[in-house]
């Protein structure tokens, strides 16, 4: 038998695998997500362009602010764009929405009922991030477009966060997975000639695994913030200002032209993980109580 064209609207024997919906716990790891891209791609990106420039000249704040405000105003309705062209591309009629979940506002492109192969619609789900990221990078170059450039990187980035949190779901699939687009994200449905065989829900779906990641990507971030209380510490006349766990050095000022921070990464990774599953951990047994 010959496989099913698997962009092809779901007939008999379809079997229906799994939804994928933002609800308010999926909102807030989104969230927690996009804040993990933020501080990264700001560092990533400002050290890249620091090097491009070979330090440079500080930006204004008002020069930062005004590239800061024009890449949201260009970059999330470019970043929806995108997303409806790649959409386009493949034969589908996109529509445009915005939306708040869980406080969270969010622009979004849909086209409900509409249905796609996993790769289809990874494709289309990470195309804004490739194409305006790539866009950020040649903006970064010039010195007379920098600062705006790595305010779209920025932006764009850290505004992906969904877009990367569902790649990661499509990437553990098989590729012969239909996924059909619905208003508030999309049911992933297995073939009929490959119903027997369907996979499990991927790992991002299991609310336990995501209260972990959230727990995680929190520790995480408080060792981050503090890190940067530490660069103060140092700038208020400690230079030996550290943190330390026991023995172990978390993170610590150095001089780097201007202060810098040196962080561990691998035993800051293990203790957030830890300290993650310990916050999940005692999230079941605060829902548990709750409930009798």
């Amino acid at each position: 038998m010959q496989p099913a064209d698997p962009a092809t609207p779901v007939t008999a024997g379809h079997r229906r695998l799994w939804n994928l919906e933002l609800g308010p716990g999926a909102a807030g790891l989104v969230m927690l997500v996009s804040i993990v891209l933020l501080v990264a791609s700001a560092v990533a990106f400002g050290w890249l362009g620091a090097r491009l420039h070979h330090g440079g000249g500080a930006a204004g704040l008002l020069e930062v602010g005004v590239a800061l405000l024009l890449a949201f105003l260009l970059g999330i309705p470019g970043h929806e764009a995108i997303h409806a062209l790649a959409f386009r591309i493949l034969g589908k009629r996109p529509q445009f929405g915005f939306g708040v979940r869980s406080l969270m506002p969010y622009f979004y492109v849909t086209c409900p009922g509409s249905y796609f192969s996993r790769n289809q619609y990874l494709a289309s789900v990470l195309a804004p991030l490739v194409v305006l990221d790539l866009v950020g990078l040649a903006l970064l170059v010039p010195a007379a477009t920098a600062v705006f450039g790595l305010a779209l990187l920025i932006i764009n980035t850290s505004g992906s966060a969904g877009d990367v949190w569902m790649a990661g779901l499509l990437a553990q699939c098989p590729t012969w997975l239909q996924v059909e687009d619905t208003r508030g994200g999309f049911t992933a449905w297995a073939p009929a000639q490959y119903a027997s065989q369907a996979p499990h829900r991927p790992i991002g779906l299991n609310p336990w695994v995501m209260a972990w990641i959230a727990g995680w990507l929190g520790a995480w971030l408080a060792c981050l913030v503090a890190g940067a209380f530490v660069i103060l510490l140092v700038a208020a006349g400690h230079p030996g200002a550290s943190i330390r766990v026991g023995p172990l050095l978390l993170t610590d000022a150095v001089p780097m032209g201007r202060r810098g921070l040196h962080v561990q990464l691998l035993p800051l990774t293990v203790l957030a993980g830890i300290a993650g599953a310990i916050l999940t951990v005692g999230f079941a047994r605060f829902r548990s109580a709750t409930r009798r």
